[in-house]
């Protein structure tokens, strides 16, 4: 095994237990509300673009280790659905206070 493929391996794996604290613990708490909607997109569409680039590239570590994330990001996402209070999707209406609309 090369050394490159070693630091692959090693990134994929801490890389697939950075989302697990948080699933963890919004699985405890039964609440979302202090994970960003905006926070699980943003990482949901990396996902996709680092494992379509990982496929591209044929680098197994990529692709393991995205496949895996991208699958926590949905869990978040329901989790972020299912224990939101109303149900919907959290839009903060501050957010868009000062938009101008062209």
């Amino acid at each position: 095994m090369l050394l490159d493929q070693v630091f692959g391996y090693i990134g994929c794996s801490l890389l697939v237990t950075t989302l697990l604290p948080q699933i963890y613990k919004n699985y405890k708490s039964k609440t979302m509300e202090d994970v960003s909607i905006i926070f699980i997109l943003l990482q949901n569409l990396t996902c996709i673009i680092f494992l379509i680039y990982g496929c591209l590239l044929q680098e197994y570590p990529l692709i393991i280790a995205n496949a895996i994330v991208e699958f926590q990001c949905l869990i978040l996402l329901s989790m972020k659905f299912i224990y939101d209070k109303d149900g919907e999707l959290p839009v903060n209406k501050a957010m868009f206070r000062n938009t101008i609309l062209i």
